[in-house]
């Protein structure tokens, strides 16, 4: 369990650094005078016009009067919150429930993040911060299934699955 804790605690903070990076890329070409120009993506651009390549930000269009910006902010800060509530001891029956409210939010999650990616790369190509995310979610959901099991295979046994059981404890582990 302690594995699947840092693994969690590892893809929440790349889901949260993952704000940080361009989820999406543009490349645009700008004549020398700086109006736009030379390619309308039928053909060649103008042999003066310049590449220049515009990157796309999840916060970017941030605005705290919408609800949609605070439930994507949410999307990519769950994990966090939850971790730190995690991290209090609380009774085996609420940690039985926070596991299962985990599933709806990771799901809602993932297709919001989605839904926001596919928005912003509509024009350009995927960056660095759409792959980093969608990989911090498939870690994140590997460790909550996995946990999941653990958990369901050692109940009843009285311990948590990182704990050896008595009769073993005098023995060597097995490398």
């Amino acid at each position: 369990m302690k594995l699947l804790n840092r693994i969690k605690v590892l893809s929440a903070v790349l889901l949260a650094a993952s704000l940080a990076l361009p989820v999406s890329s543009c490349t645009r070409h700008v004549m020398p005078g700086g109006q736009s120009g030379g390619n309308s993506g039928l053909g060649d651009p103008h042999a003066d016009s310049q590449a220049v390549t515009d990157y796309s930000y999840v916060l970017y269009p941030f605005n705290p009067r919408y609800p949609s910006s605070w439930a994507i902010l949410f999307a990519y800060l769950w994990p966090l919150l939850m971790l730190g509530y995690r991290s209090r001891a609380s009774r085996p029956v609420l940690n039985i429930v926070m596991w299962w409210v985990q599933l709806p939010l990771l799901v809602g999650s993932t297709a919001l993040i989605t839904f926001a990616i596919t928005l912003d790369s509509m024009w350009g190509s995927l960056a660095a911060g759409a792959y980093v995310a969608w990989a911090a979610l498939s870690l994140y959901a590997i460790a909550w299934l996995c946990g999941g099991v653990l958990n369901l295979r050692f109940r009843g046994r009285g311990r948590e699955p990182n704990q050896r059981s008595e009769a073993s404890a005098g023995a060597p582990e097995a490398q």
